[in-house]
């Protein structure tokens, strides 16, 4: 009797264990969307707690729900953060400056030019920049300490009158550097996402790595080390890193003529395929040459011309083997997974 008791309490402890760990997983497979959805409905209460039927309160609530959400909205992998940020930079600094503006009376006329002019500024060298410049370290948590602080500073009720224009000067130019190297990174993820055909890098690494696990029992070192040269080909491709995103994928299905996952799989006519991206790699490689310019050799100068010409198309280059290692390799070694 006490063991049949005991197995019973066994069993429900193995069920309860087990329903926590299919709801953990849930939540970290779904994490970025539950979170935008959290803060999403915060805002909203925390609006409709002092509510009024005010068309200017309504106005007003729909631009800070916007304003907000597009700067969280940035911190995840989804291709609809780069609109959700592009509207957010741009309403930001419309409704900071229109608070600002509005304690000096005579400047009030030149609003639209002022606000016009930094939209543009950031649109221009955002388009300019999105497919070469790197982006440094943290540029989301900058974006949303400047985003906070743009809007304090635009009232002078926040600092003293003396040093508040000044600060709200420099808090506009960070942001708006900011904001061109979030929308860089917005770009390049929802590029990333539309020509790979995916909702969510983050989740489809995690996915193809437990399918690769479960098909290639006995390769399961080469699939982690796999799992992370691609993870961390797309993340550098979304950073802006393309030399490192090129190399990263280039190891997984170019590299050592195409043997270095056979455990794997093995990418059909490889060193026919692989002719123009090794050429490419090989270029990259010695990218250490420094211009010496009344001493350097011919070849030295061919080397960095070369070196130039492939920099300048590497975004589209990168895209291009990520693309061969998500149909061509990943996608065929999952086949029947």
């Amino acid at each position: 009797m006490i063991n049949e008791c005991f197995k019973d309490v066994l069993i429900q402890r193995m069920r309860v264990m087990k329903t926590l760990e299919l709801l953990k997983k849930a939540l970290l497979r779904n994490f970025h969307f539950y979170l935008i959805v959290a803060l999403f409905i915060y805002i909203t209460l925390s609006f409709l707690t002092w509510a009024s039927l005010d068309p200017w309160f309504i106005t007003l609530m729909v631009v800070i729900i916007i304003m907000f959400m597009g700067q969280v909205f940035v911190i995840t992998p989804f291709s609809l953060a780069y609109r959700f940020y592009l509207v957010s930079c741009q309403v930001s600094i419309a409704y900071s400056m229109l608070i600002w503006i509005s304690h000096h009376p005579p400047f009030i006329d030149i609003y639209v030019i002022i606000v016009g002019a930094l939209v543009l500024i950031i649109y221009f060298f955002h388009t300019w920049t999105r497919e070469w410049l790197r982006t440094f370290p943290m540029t989301q948590v900058f974006s949303i300490f400047f985003f906070g602080l743009l809007i304090v500073l635009s009232d002078p009720k926040a600092t003293p009158t003396t040093s508040y224009d000044m600060l709200f000067g420099l808090t506009i130019a960070l942001f708006t550097l900011v904001a061109i190297l979030g929308l860089n990174m917005a770009y390049r993820t929802m590029t990333l996402n539309k020509e790979l055909k995916i909702s969510d890098r983050i989740e489809y690494v995690r996915i193809c790595k437990e399918k690769l696990v479960r098909k290639y029992e006995d390769a399961e070192a080469d699939i982690d080390l796999l799992m992370y040269y691609f993870s961390s080909s797309l993340d550098y491709f979304i950073e802006g890193d393309f030399e490192k995103s090129f190399m990263e994928a280039y190891k997984i299905v170019f590299d050592s003529r195409g043997t270095a996952f056979k455990t794997i799989y093995t990418l059909p006519n490889v060193e026919e395929r692989g002719k123009g991206v090794t050429e490419i790699r090989n270029i990259l490689s010695h990218a250490h040459v420094k211009s010496k310019p009344k001493e350097e050799k011919e070849s030295e100068v061919e080397e960095l011309q070369k070196l130039k010409k492939v920099k300048k198309k590497l975004f589209d280059e990168t895209l291009s083997l990520l693309k061969t290692v998500r149909f061509e390799f990943i996608e065929p070694a999952l086949k029947g997974a």
